[in-house]
């Protein structure tokens, strides 16, 4: 939506809340997706302690959880920007 408010002619842009919240929505759907396709492989077990893969990717190694997580969005079609 574009706005030109009379006393100052410049145009400006307005997003709504609603898309930022449906875009974020969007993001963890799509984020919790890529944790239950990891975990579907069953859960790893150290000391006989069980954790999820998706638990231990994103405490082990962050980065290469958000990389991982990113990939998947853009292969989802989902646009961050």
């Amino acid at each position: 939506m574009i706005l030109v408010d009379p006393k100052f002619p410049i145009q400006y842009t307005v997003v709504t809340v609603k898309q930022q919240e449906r875009d974020m929505l969007t993001a963890e759907r799509l984020e919790q997706e890529f944790c239950d396709i990891l975990d579907e492989a069953g859960p790893i077990v150290i000391a006989g302690i069980s954790f999820d893969p998706s638990r231990v990717l994103r405490e082990m190694d962050l980065i290469a959880y958000d990389v991982a997580v990113s990939d998947y969005k853009d292969s989802m079609g989902f646009d961050e920007e």
